[in-house]
């Protein structure tokens, strides 16, 4: 490439304006993707909102300082409900239609159905690009699947993680294959690097030698199943300890199984943590149970220290996954199978190599600026 070509598309950068929308910036790994692509999209140039309907979240923190954040505030106090969704429309379709984005970005299925709707309101500025998080195990409402199904295919591009998922969307929603993009999650290792720095190590070491569980405590990640599957464990001496990292939902739930199993010396609820990068460094290897996902961070995070990791096979994606990826150390499990996870524990336990796998992801970020940008 020449001065003039590189002169050129700096040019092209700072005239191009890209807008990210998502609901709200809660802890999970949809919104850091999107504050990962946000940053390494302002480094190449491009000016990026990130327009955001609640004022609330433990990410606003985290938002690149060169990233405008425009906060429509619709969702301060309430978490739905027809005024809200009226409201977020009115704003986001007066925001577009004043900002004329080249492209817009949105993940997550509710923000993905409003962002539709609010384009067409704004003028359809620019290209339409949806990205679906999460498998459609994840959707049980018909209306919602209807909704998906009539307004996705307005989009100029959807964005599935896997191949499966993208043919799961294809299938579902009856989406032509020509609007589907399969692009995997990006590892943020800027991210994880300022964790580990700042890490307490010696709190964290003080529970070695321990197995790690990250991601939010919710029904998707069956941490239930993975609990129940150290009872089994018991009698093996030395086994090392289970450690989960994460909030939610289910965290009483999950308090209380640990209770009733006699596991407060084996399993460890440790809370949230805004980098869980400390954990994985010392830990002797990776735990992801989940019933269904879409390409899940944690693993990738797990990764990036080399870990040893075990996996429930939650669909056909987990073989994508594991091929694309060239995992060489890892276990595979049944989901919502407590025995079955406990013999992949043991396995997993028995192993005396570590991965090496190098997530790179400048390819990614090529990827949704070509969708985006439609080159």
């Amino acid at each position: 490439m020449d001065g003039r070509d590189t002169m050129t598309r700096d040019v092209v950068h700072e005239m191009t304006k890209i807008t990210l929308c998502i609901d709200e910036l809660t802890t999970g790994g949809a919104q850091r993707v999107l504050l990962f692509l946000g940053r390494e999209l302002v480094k190449r140039g491009h000016c990026v909102d990130l327009v955001v309907l609640s004022d609330t979240g433990a990410l606003f923190s985290q938002v690149d300082g060169k990233i405008t954040v425009v906060n429509l505030a619709t969702m301060s106090g309430s978490k739905g409900g027809p005024w809200v969704a009226l409201t977020s429309l009115f704003k986001l379709s007066k925001y577009l239609r004043k900002t004329k984005p080249h492209g817009v970005l949105s993940t997550i299925t509710g923000s993905n159905l409003l962002s539709v709707v609010a384009w067409f309101l704004g003028g359809r500025p620019g290209r339409l690009v949806l990205r679906e998080a999460t498998s459609l195990k994840n959707v049980s409402s018909k209306w919602r699947l209807f909704l998906m199904s009539f307004l996705y295919k307005r989009a100029d591009a959807v964005i599935a993680l896997t191949s499966t998922h993208a043919n799961e969307l294809a299938q579902a929603l009856s989406l032509n294959k020509s609007k589907l993009t399969v692009i995997g999650n990006p590892i943020d290792s800027e991210f994880l690097e300022k964790g580990l720095s700042g890490a307490d190590r010696d709190f964290v070491k003080s529970f070695s030698p321990y197995i790690v569980a990250v991601g939010r405590l919710t029904e998707a990640k069956d941490f239930s199943s993975l609990i129940r599957a150290y009872s089994f464990l018991s009698h093996l001496e030395g086994f090392p300890k289970l450690v989960i990292v994460g909030d939610g939902p289910k965290w009483s739930e999950l308090e209380r199984l640990i209770s009733d199993l006699s596991l407060q010396k084996a399993v460890f609820l440790v809370g949230h943590y805004d980098s869980p990068a400390g954990w994985y460094a010392n830990a002797e290897g990776f735990a992801l149970t989940s019933l269904w996902e879409g390409y899940p961070n944690a693993l990738l995070e797990a990764l990036y220290f080399h870990l040893p990791v075990l996996i429930t096979r939650y669909d056909k994606s987990v073989e994508e996954i594991i091929s694309a990826l060239n995992l060489q150390s890892f276990e595979v499990a049944e989901p919502a199978n407590p025995r079955d996870i406990a013999r992949a524990l043991i396995a997993l336990w028995e192993k005396t190599s570590r991965n090496s796998v190098s997530v790179f992801s400048n390819g990614v970020i090529d990827a949704y600026e070509a969708a985006l940008l439609g080159s």
